[in-house]
C-alpha cells in the first residue's frame, strides 16, 4: 500500500469516533466518524482550502449576476427597452411656440424669433474615432465653434438618438454649408427649427416682473423627458416662470423607422405642435414705462442704492405697475451666457454690489418707517385706546425709566424737536408724529399703550408677516415681531423701546414694497386685502381662462376705524402741516402717508411714500420706495405726484 495510504490507516485508527452498539457488530454502516484535519497530508488540506474558496468565489459571482440580472430588469429595463427601440427608431420634434405675454392693451410685451439651429444625434455619429473626430473638425468649420465643445457634448449625451443643439440661431450661409456638407441625417448632423425670446421695448422695466428662460438642466429633463427636449428652454424667474405649464405649449413628433444604415423606411407617428397659451396681464405699459424713466432718474439724483414702485388697483388686487431698480436686460439671457461680451455683461451683474437681480417690490424686506403708523393706529382704534376725538400731549421726546437701571433714562425723540403739541390720532397721522405713537402703542407714564401683541395681530390681517400670493417666484414674507418671537430669535426680552420702535415701522418690523401698497389697499377700498396679481386672462388654448379677484381678509376693521384713518391721510395732503402737503396742487383729491425708515444703525434712511386716489372714489395706489434714498416727503413724494398726475391725465 502506497505510503499516502500509510497514513490514512494512521488517521482512522486514532480518531475514528465508533458511535454503535457494541452487542451488534452489524452496525458499521452507520458509524460516524470525523477526520482530524492536523493530521492530513499538507496536500489534502491545500485541496480543502482551494475548494472553499472556489466555493464562495461562485456563490458571489451568481449572487453578482442575479443582483446585476434584477438591476437591468426592473431598474434599468425602460432605459434598455428605449435604447433598443431607438436603434430603429427616431424620433424628431418638432418645438411648440412658447405664448405670447401682453400688457392689458393687447400690446406685446414679448415675441418669438424663428431661427434655425445646427444638431447632433450623438448615437448616430461614426463610431470610430478617426471619422467622428473630422466630422467633428467639418462641423467647427462651418460653425466657428471649438471642436472640443462638439465632442463634449457627443460624449454627455452618446446614447442618445435624438438631436442635441450644438449652435443656435445660425445664418442662412451655415444652414447651406451644413445641409450641403451632411446630406443625410444617417450621419448625425442635422439642422433643427427653433425660435428665440425677445423681450421688446413695451417691457421697459418689467425684467423682474417677466423674467427669463434659460436651459433645462439634466435632471429636469430627467424629471419630465415627456414634456421636454434636452435643449429646452423653461422659465427662470417672474411670469415667464410662474406661468411656465401655461406659457410652453406642447412639442410635436414624428417618429420613423430607420434601417442598419439610419436611412428612413417608414413613418409610424406625427403629432403637430400645440402653442403654449398667451397671457394677458394687469400691467400698463405706458404707465410701466413712465415711473421706470421717474424712479431711474430720481434714483440718479438722490443717490440711492435702489428703489421698487408699485401702483395697484385697490378694487380688485390689479397690479398695474411694479418697478425695481437696478434691473438687467432679459435679452442678455436669449440664447445662454456663452459669447466673450454676454460673459462679461453678466459677470458684471452679478458682481453688482446694489444686486441687480433683486425684485425689490417683492423679494425686499425693508423696515416701512412711518407707513406703519396706518397699521398702528388700527390697533390702536380697534382696541378703543383712544377714539377719533381724544387728545395727547405730543411733545419733542419722552423720558422712559431703563426697567433694568431705573436711576438711567431712555429718551425716545419725535422727529420734530418742538414736538406737535396736543393733537388727535387725525393729525398725528397726518403730521407723522412719533411721541403720539410711543404712547398709544407702549404706553407713557399712567397712560396704557395697546402693546406689541394687539399691533402684531392686525398686521397679520392686513397682510404682513406672510406672503400675499402674487403670481411671481420669491415673494418674501418680512418680519411681524413680538415678544416670543425676540427671545426665540435673539434671546432678548422684549422691551418697553421695542414697542416704540416697532410702532412707528422701525425695530424689527420688516415690509416688502408690496405689502405696504396692499395695507394701503385695505384703506382706499373700505377694508378688503385682495391677493395682487399680474396676469388676469390665459387665452388661446385649451387651458383658457380669466383670473378673478380674490380677498385674503376683509371685516376685521370698523367703518370707522377706516373713516378716521383716511382723514389723516387726507390731511396729509391737505392739512398746513402735513407731511405731504406738495400733492395740494394736483387737480383731484389724494390721501397718503409718508415714510422715513433708518438703517445701517441708523446712519442711512430708506424714503417712502403710499398714497390713493381719488379720495372719494379710489381707483388706484401708488407705493414709493428709495433705499437709502433719504426723507420721504423730499424724494419719495415728488416720484409719487408725477405719477399720479400722468395717470389722471391719461385716463
Amino acid at each position: 500500500m502506497s505510503k499516502r495510504w500509510n497514513i490514512f490507516d494512521k488517521h482512522f485508527e486514532q480518531e475514528i469516533n465508533l458511535k454503535s452498539d457494541d452487542n451488534n457488530p452489524d452496525q458499521w454502516q452507520d458509524v460516524i466518524y470525523t477526520p482530524n484535519d492536523n493530521l492530513l497530508p499538507d496536500s489534502s488540506i491545500a485541496f480543502q482550502t482551494s475548494f472553499r474558496i472556489l466555493k464562495w468565489i461562485i456563490i458571489i459571482a451568481v449572487v453578482a449576476l442575479v443582483v446585476r440580472l434584477a438591476y437591468l430588469q426592473f431598474a434599468m429595463g425602460d432605459v434598455l427597452f428605449e435604447r433598443g427601440q431607438e436603434n430603429y427608431l427616431r424620433i424628431y420634434v418638432t418645438r411648440a411656440m412658447r405664448g405670447i405675454i401682453y400688457d392689458r392693451e393687447q400690446i406685446p410685451l414679448v415675441e418669438n424669433i424663428p431661427h434655425d439651429s445646427a444638431a447632433i444625434i450623438p448615437a448616430d455619429l461614426p463610431n470610430s474615432d478617426t471619422e467622428r473626430d473630422a466630422l467633428f473638425h467639418q462641423i467647427a468649420t462651418i460653425l466657428d465653434i471649438s471642436v472640443q465643445e462638439i465632442a463634449d457634448i457627443s460624449e454627455k449625451y452618446r446614447f442618445l438618438y435624438t438631436p442635441i443643439i450644438i449652435k443656435s440661431n445660425i445664418d442662412h450661409e451655415s444652414k447651406l454649408r451644413l445641409l450641403s456638407t451632411f446630406p443625410n441625417q444617417a450621419s448625425g448632423v442635422t439642422v433643427i427649427e427653433d425660435f428665440s425670446r425677445k423681450y421688446l421695448s413695451a417691457s421697459t422695466g418689467m425684467s423682474h416682473a417677466m423674467g427669463y428662460l434659460g436651459k433645462i438642466n439634466d435632471q429636469e429633463w430627467q424629471n419630465e423627458r415627456d414634456t421636454y427636449t434636452l435643449d429646452s428652454n423653461v422659465g427662470r424667474t417672474g411670469i415667464e416662470n410662474s406661468y411656465e405649464e401655461y406659457l410652453r405649449g406642447t412639442n410635436g413628433q414624428k417618429k420613423i423607422v430607420v434601417n442598419a444604415k439610419h436611412s428612413k423606411i417608414d413613418t409610424l407617428f406625427t403629432s403637430e405642435p400645440e402653442n403654449g397659451c398667451d397671457l394677458v396681464t394687469t400691467f400698463d405699459s405706458d404707465l410701466q414705462n413712465k415711473v421706470y424713466r421717474l424712479l431711474k432718474e430720481s434714483i440718479r439724483s438722490s443717490g440711492a442704492t435702489g428703489g421698487s414702485v408699485v401702483i395697484m388697483n385697490p378694487q380688485n388686487g390689479q397690479i398695474l405697475s411694479l418697478i425695481s431698480l437696478p434691473d438687467f436686460d432679459n435679452n442678455l439671457f436669449i440664447d445662454g451666457i456663452k459669447g466673450k461680451d454676454e460673459v462679461t455683461a453678466y459677470e458684471r451683474l452679478t458682481k453688482d454690489k446694489n444686486t441687480p437681480f433683486l425684485n425689490r417690490a417683492i423679494s425686499g424686506a425693508y423696515p416701512p418707517g412711518s407707513t406703519f403708523k396706518l397699521v398702528t393706529a388700527a390697533s390702536v382704534l380697534e382696541n378703543n385706546i383712544v377714539s377719533a376725538n381724544d387728545h395727547l400731549d405730543a411733545p419733542g421726546f419722552i423720558s422712559v425709566p431703563n426697567q433694568f437701571r431705573p436711576d438711567e433714562n431712555f429718551i425716545y425723540k419725535d422727529w420734530k424737536d418742538s414736538g406737535h403739541g396736543s393733537i388727535d390720532i387725525v393729525d398725528a397721522i397726518a403730521e407723522s408724529s412719533d411721541t403720539f405713537f410711543y404712547k398709544v402703542s407702549g404706553g407713557y407714564q399712567t397712560f396704557q399703550g395697546v402693546g406689541t401683541e394687539k399691533i402684531s395681530e392686525i398686521a397679520r390681517k392686513f397682510g404682513l408677516g406672510s406672503t400675499l400670493g402674487i403670481d411671481l417666484p420669491n415673494e418674501v414674507s418680512g418680519t411681524v415681531p413680538t415678544s416670543e418671537w425676540k427671545k426665540d430669535i435673539l434671546g432678548l426680552p422684549w422691551v418697553t423701546g421695542d414697542t416704540y420702535n416697532y410702532a412707528i415701522g422701525q425695530g424689527y418690523l420688516l415690509t416688502t414694497p408690496l405689502q405696504v401698497a396692499a395695507f394701503t389697499s385695505v384703506i382706499a377700498n373700505n377694508g378688503k386685502l385682495y391677493q395682487p396679481y399680474i396676469v388676469k386672462e390665459i387665452s388661446n388654448c385649451e387651458l383658457s381662462s380669466r383670473k378673478e379677484p380674490k380677498i385674503l381678509s376683509k371685516d376685521f376693521l370698523k367703518n370707522s376705524s377706516i373713516t378716521t384713518i383716511a382723514q389723516g391721510m387726507y390731511e396729509a395732503v391737505y392739512n398746513k402741516d402735513g407731511t405731504a402737503k406738495s400733492l395740494q396742487s394736483l387737480p383731484f383729491k389724494v390721501a397718503g402717508k409718508t415714510g422715513t425708515a433708518q438703517f445701517n444703525n441708523n446712519q442711512d434712511i430708506h424714503a417712502w411714500f403710499t398714497a390713493y386716489a381719488p379720495f372719494d372714489n379710489p381707483e388706484i395706489v401708488v407705493t414709493v420706495m428709495l433705499e437709502g434714498g433719504g426723507e420721504g416727503s423730499q424724494i419719495a413724494v415728488p416720484i409719487a405726484k408725477q405719477i399720479l398726475s400722468w395717470w389722471h391725465n391719461a385716463k
